[in-house]
């Protein structure tokens, strides 16, 4: 297989296009470089972090970002705030648990509340210019079936708002989503600061990655296509043969390489051009995925570990490669993002939201052995679609620490579900301790923490209007 091949030829490609716009550049005056660095904010959909080389996984998925997470900070405990898109996506933008900044109603479902102050807005206010690239179609306007168009919030303060797919069956893949979204950085650069957020879709399912990166993984299943039948096991949570499943997971793991190929590619584009030494770069996942571990497919239900820990880098701007990556195991999660940024961004303190929940991860980045002062952080999934399609139908909370994990879950009309995992002993949470007597205290004591940080549970909402269901059915998630 001629991987190697294909990597020079579209890296040629994407730098021979780059020099294009450089040379529509040289008879001017060239600014002087901003003092505040250029952001670049890269989320993969449904990237899990034990899939990744530098958080150990023995395969050959993410060589790109192996060789990049050299040049910054891996933290190894990084949490999502939610295991499907719509809340994690809030908790990036805003600092905060999606509890406190999303409205959900029977009419809309879900919406980013127009109260909130985005990141995008205060990156703006700042001076930077601000781009979201997604090829996530739940980014895009919805629209009631007389054509009349809703928001859902997440373009507050973006002046490039940019969502490249309809629906999930006809996406936007990686390298067109980083061509649309380095078009619009080197413009920018270096005259104006830029904030970019790049949010790919491709490995979430369906698991269809393109052929050369397919045959990294092969195997000989011939048997029934349950790619094509996603939906049915997330609603159902089947078993199915174990050769079938590992067929899902090399799938899944060709769409991660092909990934890491793309953004690999793109960053050194971005490096031959010089954006690169002006760049904060951050790469994160907006949850993980489940391959039945614990009875769950796909992601959007549960808070088990496979759903919600996810990959964090942060490489600071100048930075240069070292023999292993700088790692952190501090617990941290999307929530500390937005804070981290504005530090960045020389952002003061007035000019930010006062209702930020997270912490600045800076001093972690600048002086190596400092430590954050978190005794916990929490996830949860409000208005859970699954398993019935209703929202509030299932609703899940968590409670990490630095052993425990507290997780709550509650179906409509059934008495609220309790686990306790020590995850120290237990990492792959086989065994929960909720039901043994001397963790009764633990129990108690962690479900009123979750409480006070994510307050009382949400209230449950009214079955959704059919011009919803229509619109989640056709990108897969009905």
């Amino acid at each position: 297989m001629q991987v190697h091949g294909l990597r020079a030829r579209r890296s040629v490609q994407l730098i021979v296009a780059l020099a294009g716009l450089g040379l529509i550049l040289t008879g001017c005056t060239r600014p002087t470089r901003p003092a505040t660095p250029n952001v670049l904010l890269l989320v993969v959909d449904a990237l899990r972090a034990d899939h990744l080389g530098f958080y150990g996984y023995p395969r050959a998925t993410s060589p790109r970002l192996d060789e990049y997470a050299r040049r910054g900070m891996v933290f190894d405990r990084a949490y999502a705030q939610a295991s499907s898109t719509f809340p994690s996506t809030a908790a990036i933008f805003t600092g905060q648990y999606p509890s406190r900044t999303q409205i959900a109603s029977a009419e809309h479902w879900f919406q980013l509340s127009q109260e909130c102050t985005t990141l995008a807005e205060v990156l703006t206010e700042a001076g930077y210019e601000t781009g979201f690239f997604t090829a996530n179609p739940l980014h895009a306007y919805d629209s009631f079936g007389d054509g009349e168009r809703w928001s859902l919030g997440f373009e507050q303060g973006f002046r490039e708002f940019f969502v490249g797919s309809k629906y999930y069956g006809n996406r936007l893949r990686a390298d067109a989503l980083n061509a649309r979204a380095m078009r619009w950085m080197v413009q920018h650069h270096p005259r104006k600061p830029f904030f970019a957020c790049i949010w790919y879709i491709d490995p979430h399912t369906p698991y269809e990655p393109p052929n050369e990166f397919r045959r990294l993984f092969p195997d000989s299943y011939e048997g029934e296509d349950w790619n094509k039948k996603m939906g049915d096991l997330w609603a159902t949570g089947k078993s199915i043969p174990e050769e079938a499943r590992q067929h899902l997971i090399n799938l899944y793991d060709a769409e991660i390489a092909y990934t890491d190929f793309c953004i690999g590619t793109m960053l050194d584009a971005l490096d031959h051009k010089g954006v690169l030494s002006d760049t904060l770069v951050f790469v994160t996942a907006d949850h993980g995925e489940a391959f039945h571990e614990h009875g769950v497919w796909v992601h959007g239900l549960f808070m088990y570990e496979e759903l919600i820990r996810i990959p964090l880098m942060i490489i600071p701007r100048k930075a240069q490669a070292r023999g292993e990556p700088s790692r952190n195991d501090s617990l941290v999660g999307h929530i500390d993002l937005m804070p981290t940024i504005l530090d960045y961004a020389g952002v003061e303190s007035e000019n930010r939201p006062g209702e930020i929940q997270g912490l600045n991860l800076e001093p972690l980045l600048s002086t190596p052995d400092t430590v954050i002062s978190r005794h916990a952080i929490a996830a949860e999934e409000v208005h859970g679609l699954k398993p019935s399609g209703e929202p509030g139908e299932f609703t899940s909370r968590a409670l990490i620490t630095e052993r425990f994990k507290l997780i709550e879950t509650r179906k409509r009309d059934e008495p609220t579900k309790t686990f306790l995992f020590d995850l120290e002993q237990d990492p792959l949470e086989r065994q929960s301790l909720a039901g043994d007597p001397s963790f009764a205290e633990q129990v108690e004591l962690l479900s009123a923490q979750l409480k006070l940080t994510l307050g009382e549970p949400a209230e449950k909402l009214g079955p959704l209007p059919e011009h919803v269901r229509e619109r989640l059915r056709a990108i897969g998630y009905l």
